[in-house]
């Protein structure tokens, strides 16, 4: 019985135990455990990654500023409208003028197009607030967390992506017309080509049409000249800007793809389903310990009772008497007796049998037995003649014409 308790206890306290190490080796494998610990360092080491998310739209304003983009988007405008353009295509232009024109041109359509996507960015600063109410890893709810974080870093990886691409375009057009070597000259250029125009037009200018060619390449000459004065310096800064943003790229990728590895492993091993575990051990952590003290206590007890169960066990038997150790025995035998007064023992078979004269002894289970096989000697048995099979005991004498033995029942 108290050996019982014994196993008992030790059974229900390995099992205990098993349930914190299964809830421990769960929790420290846990996938999405690992990726919002990596992330939460992240965040401590570097928080002003979430600082400029949260900035992304302040960011946005700053570039519109930056490139005059309302000022980029009328022009472009106006050029498309009044195909403006088309004057530098004129004989009395120069080439240089053409360049700094068509390269004027490139620019602000390419700054006016970026300014949609300055309004995707915007979106980071929901994705700031997120990352910043990341506090620990919630053992309920740490996998829809993430996957929400890795939606959202999806969709502010899109937008930040098509705003580095849009800010080399710009910087690349606006480079073009802002560094060339010769722009004071091009621009003196372009102001000897609207008194150019001036001239034709009070002459009446090309088929009639002088004083509207004057207004419009004066509009252009004004919107050209105010465009690259608004843009002195900007190619350096947005340099500036799309090393920032692809370096915030970069970390949101990497994000996005350490929570599609964890959903990898989960779905391997439905850890999903494993994180039961911690949950119960840590809501009756308690209880359980206390199923451990107990149970190793229980261990315990059946383990001294019965100890002492089998010292009186011994005590006991040691006052018993001792039983004689059996001496070794010999195997069945026959003595035979021969006419000449000389004797001698035949052991008997355990598999098969043996035959004297006409008789046959062979062993059946734990007995032996004898039976006739002719009649071509005498045999008796006990004085008793042979007939059929008979049983052999201890002592049993056989007569086999003048031989005489006796069969001994030796083991």
């Amino acid at each position: 019985m108290f050996r019982m308790l014994y196993r008992i206890g030790l059974l229900l306290g390995a099992a205990i135990l098993a349930l914190f190490i299964g809830a421990r080796l769960v929790h420290t494998f846990d996938p999405y455990r690992l990726v919002t610990e990596d992330l939460l360092r992240q965040l401590s080491t570097e928080p002003q990654r979430t600082v400029r998310l949260n900035q992304y739209g302040t960011l946005a304003d700053q570039l519109r500023q930056m490139l005059h983009t309302a000022d980029a988007a009328v022009v472009a405008s106006w050029l498309d409208d009044t195909a403006a353009a088309t004057l530098v295509d004129m004989p009395l232009v120069g080439r240089n003028v053409q360049v700094l024109v068509w390269g004027v041109d490139t620019a602000v359509h390419q700054i006016a197009a970026f300014d949609a996507d300055l309004e995707a960015i915007e979106a980071a600063e929901v994705l700031s607030r997120d990352l910043a109410r990341l506090q620990f890893y919630d053992v309920d709810r740490g996998d829809v967390v993430l996957a929400d974080l890795a939606l959202q870093s999806r969709r502010v990886s899109r937008s930040l992506d098509d705003v580095s691409e849009g800010v080399g375009e710009v910087a690349t057009a606006v480079a073009a017309v802002t560094t060339l070597p010769a722009l004071d000259a091009m621009q003196q250029e372009m102001v000897e080509w609207q008194e150019s125009l001036r001239t034709f037009s009070a002459n009446g200018g090309f088929l009639g049409t002088g004083t509207s060619l004057a207004d419009t390449a004066a509009q252009l000459i004004a919107a050209t000249t105010r465009s690259l004065d608004a843009w002195q310096g900007v190619p350096a800064n947005m340099r500036a800007v799309k090393q920032q943003i692809d370096g915030d790229l970069a970390w949101l990728d990497g994000l996005t793809q350490q929570v599609e590895a964890a959903k990898v492993v989960n779905d391997r091993w439905q850890f999903d389903t494993l994180r039961l575990l911690p949950r119960f051990v840590a809501t009756y952590h308690q209880v359980l310990l206390m199923g451990v003290v107990g149970s190793l206590l229980l261990a315990l007890l059946g383990w001294v009772m019965d100890g002492r169960g089998t010292a009186v066990s011994r005590g006991q038997l040691a006052h018993l008497p001792q039983a004689p150790t059996p001496q070794p025995k010999l195997a069945p035998r026959l003595a035979f007796c021969w006419p000449d007064g000389r004797r001698e023992c035949q052991e008997l078979p355990v598999v098969g049998e043996l035959t004297i004269g006409n008789i046959a002894i062979r062993r059946a289970r734990v007995r032996y037995y004898l039976e006739r096989i002719d009649n071509a000697f005498p045999a008796r048995l006990n004085g008793r003649t042979v007939g059929h099979a008979h049983l052999l005991n201890d002592g049993d004498v056989l007569q086999i014409g003048e031989l005489q033995t006796i069969f001994q029942l030796a083991a």
